[in-house]
């Protein structure tokens, strides 16, 4: 009776061991599984379409499909999976990230997040500016659906100076000088920060 209570003992610490084994297993694919789900409805940057490449207009609405930053987004072309970087023209938000971070930066991607999440988008170039920036994002004007300027509204809203570091923008440069100005005398967004404004960021944006 002994040695079958030994037996018994063995094959039940055995049995134990066995289903700890195959629990973790189990865990480990489910983690797995769960995390290639959501690498599926992430948005994840790839080429544009040649139309799209080719032209230096794109017509149309583009549902966005991510807010980067206050000054960056990405959209959908045609409601299919290949999303598109879009720089936005004419401002510099705050950093959200890197060594210039700054908590500035979350509030301006807040706005830009509030006036374009799940929403859709116009965009427009520079009448003889540049198609794309040095990392490969489209660089446009981008309109609400209502006819919001995107970009002025930044500028309005005092979360980016007018940006004329590589030149200014002629399409809308008279509405850019203005939107600074009531934004400053308002001090509102950067404006009401002296600290960040002594930071170096109003020689970066006007480049001088």
């Amino acid at each position: 009776m002994k040695r079958f209570g030994k037996i018994k003992g063995y094959k039940t610490v055995h049995a134990l061991k066995f289903h700890a084994k195959w629990g973790s297993i189990l865990l480990g694919l489910t983690i797995l599984c769960v995390i290639v789900i959501v690498n599926l409805f992430e948005p994840v940057a790839k080429t544009p379409s040649k139309n799209f490449y080719n032209s230096n207009e794109q017509t149309g609405l583009f549902p966005v499909a991510k807010v980067i930053d206050g000054d960056t987004i990405w959209i959908r072309e045609n409601w299919q999976e290949d999303v598109i970087k879009v720089r936005l023209l004419c401002v510099d938000t705050p950093e959200i990230s890197g060594e210039r971070k700054h908590p500035l930066g979350f509030k301006a991607k807040s706005f830009t997040m509030k006036n374009l999440k799940g929403k859709r988008v116009k965009l427009q170039k520079e009448a003889k500016g540049k198609n794309r920036d040095i990392f490969g994002r489209f660089l446009r004007y981008v309109f609400t659906e209502d006819g919001k300027n995107l970009n002025l509204e930044i500028v309005s809203a005092g979360w980016s100076a007018y940006y004329t570091k590589y030149g200014k923008c002629s399409l809308y440069h008279d509405k850019f000088i203005e939107a600074e100005k009531n934004a400053k005398e308002a001090k509102l967004g950067i404006w009401a920060d002296p600290l960040f404004l002594s930071g170096g960021y109003l020689k970066n944006a006007y480049g001088k």
